[in-house]
């Protein structure tokens, strides 16, 4: 009944004849960052674009408005025709040349069981997540299934795990592919590379940990490897931690270690000021089913956004990289030795590098850095939204 109310609230008007059709679940709530940048930025660059959302319910993340307060807040904000934004209707799809959604189970939703009818070219990026894991028998299924498509034109990888299953595994010939490194981080569009974040040196070292926790020990994420980073200069007046996500002193007994500081799940305006006062981030995450092999084969992106963010801040940047992910199709590094450090698991040789940065803080800020320029260059809008742009306008020129 309320979707109902919803779509009646937001569909006043009839749909636009466009050519190209979004499709998303959470557009245009700000609570998935990426994807509010994404889909704004097709909506104001491509005229002959509109979106229509099928919305989760996503006051569990925190988002405080219903869909139709949302979109009337986009609206007006962004100025956008009414028609071009709206509930998603299956009876008033129009007549669109290209359609696109992002991650697996929106893809497999929109274009396997619902089937768009008359769209002659189908477009998805294939996410990390969202249903897409590695040798698991229905995230198989829906890839073959969209593989088999006709319609479907190309999939968007943004890793080069992603890339090699679907040509490895025989889902895809890499001429449906386009590999774009990366992800949308809209709100570095904005930023100067060429401006440096300053960090004090005389002070004693900030190192941070940041992450949910999704097991007991947070493993997964690198906590238990962190705890014995810490147990290694427990007390040290030279050197301070910092955690945010759901840990505490419990979750791993610390003893009478005092030089560690625990925040709790913090929200998304928690991390400017945060981020700006920290010196090195440690990211020793590993994938759940390298721990345990029942699970899935699931994996993060590289890096992880609490990497990214904090690296746009200057923040040094440690983090490993198990699935290889560091690495362009043609097998070039994408992130530099000093641009981030790559670790493994082992924390005696994470406390001696970290160590070695003690006594030389200049090198530490420097590497912090490098690595922000470096995220700027792999994740600026030429890099990343033009050439998705490009995609969508190739598609709609092209003669069926």
């Amino acid at each position: 009944v309320m979707t109902i109310a919803e779509a009646k609230k937001v569909n006043i008007d009839l749909p636009c004849e466009s050519q190209i059709l979004l499709l998303d679940s959470s557009f245009p709530s700000k609570v998935s960052s990426f994807r509010y940048g994404e889909f704004k930025s097709y909506l104001e660059e491509i005229d002959e674009c509109s979106i229509q959302v099928l919305p989760d319910n996503l006051s569990k993340y925190g988002e405080p408005l219903p869909f139709h307060a949302q979109v009337d807040q986009f609206r007006k904000v962004s100025g956008l025709a009414s028609n071009r934004i709206r509930y998603f209707d299956t009876d008033f799809i129009g007549d669109p040349k290209v359609a696109y959604c992002v991650f697996l189970n929106l893809a497999d939703y929109f274009y396997t069981q619902i089937g768009l009818p008359s769209a002659e070219h189908l477009l998805f990026t294939l996410y990390p997540g969202g249903g897409f894991n590695l040798n698991d028998g229905v995230s198989d299924q829906k890839l073959h299934r969209l593989c088999d498509n006709p319609k479907l034109s190309k999939i968007i990888t943004t890793q080069n795990v992603s890339y090699r299953y679907l040509v490895e595994g025989g889902f895809c010939e890499p001429d449906r592919i386009q590999h774009i490194y990366g992800g949308i981080i809209p709100n570095i569009y904005t930023l100067d590379d060429h401006v440096p974040t300053a960090k004090s040196l005389d002070k004693p070292l900030d190192v941070c940990f940041v992450a949910q926790k999704y097991s007991a020990t947070g493993a997964e994420k690198g906590y238990d490897v962190f705890v014995d980073i810490v147990k290694n200069f427990a007390n040290s007046p030279d050197i301070r931690f910092h955690v945010v996500g759901g840990f505490d002193k419990n979750t791993i007994e610390l003893g009478d270690i005092r030089n560690v500081t625990f925040y709790g799940t913090q929200s998304a305006d928690f991390f400017d000021g945060f981020y700006t006062n920290m010196d090195l981030i440690l990211s020793p995450n590993i994938h759940f089913s390298a721990l345990d092999p029942s699970q899935p084969e699931s994996f993060d992106g590289f890096p992880t956004t609490a990497v990214v963010e904090a690296g746009l801040k200057g923040v040094a940047v440690f983090l490993t990289d198990f699935k290889g992910m560091n690495f362009h199709l043609d097998g070039s590094d994408i992130f530099k030795e000093h641009e981030m450090k790559i670790i493994d698991r082992d924390p005696d040789s994470i406390s001696q590098l970290i160590n070695g940065y003690l006594s030389d803080r200049e090198a530490l800020m420097e590497l912090g850095q490098n690595g922000r320029r470096a995220i700027l260059r792999e994740f600026s809008y030429e890099g990343q939204m033009r050439p998705r742009i490009e995609l969508l306008n190739h598609y709609l020129s092209a003669t069926s």
